[in-house]
């Protein structure tokens, strides 16, 4: 039979520096931070918020609830780390949606970027489509810009992804970063 650890055996194990605590709590826990990241990204997917946003802001919340958890209340740690992360991603959310996200959050995706340049070049023959082209590419990073060359020439992601020898999640990451950045320039 497996003894179960506690919730105030782990936290005081985690505050004597025993990092195979914290890897249990977190486990521990996983669900209930999936749970909570869950019922933000309704609202957190209009403000351009993806669900492994959600999830990271929902461990620093449970960080800070074992952080600061005070064993010898009368409340419980699960109840104490729900509140801890609710408020968390609550005040992650309310922070996203500021006036000053407004355009991060409005953006527009690779290939309206590309319609647009082929429309407004078609339209003035006069502008140079390297140099808008240039000044796209200097508003990324360039780690972005590789990507965001990669899609205009047409690969999908999957193939930006075999190519760069990185995760597609993190391939959608960066276009989603892109794309955030095209809306605050057009």
């Amino acid at each position: 039979m497996e003894y179960r650890v506690n919730d105030n055996e782990l936290i005081y194990m985690i505050r004597d520096g025993d990092d195979f605590a914290i890897n249990r709590l977190f486990e521990k826990y996983k669900p209930l931070v999936t749970s909570v990241a869950n019922s933000f990204y309704v609202f957190g997917k209009r403000l351009g918020i993806e669900f492994s946003d959600l999830m990271q802001e929902g461990y620093i919340g449970l960080y800070n609830a074992y952080s600061s958890f005070n064993e010898y209340s009368d409340v419980k740690f699960y109840t104490y780390a729900l509140t801890c992360i609710r408020n968390h991603l609550n005040t992650y959310c309310r922070n996203m949606n500021v006036k000053k996200n407004y355009y991060l959050n409005n953006s527009i995706s690779i290939d309206e970027c590309e319609s647009l340049l082929i429309d407004y070049y078609d339209r003035y023959c006069f502008v140079d489509e390297e140099r808008v082209f240039v000044n796209i590419k200097n508003l990324l990073s360039f780690k972005c810009s590789i990507v965001f060359e990669l899609k205009l020439n047409g690969f999908k992601i999957r193939e930006i992804s075999k190519l760069l020898d990185v995760p597609i999640s993190t391939i959608s990451g960066r276009i989603s970063k892109i794309n955030k950045t095209l809306r605050s320039y057009y």
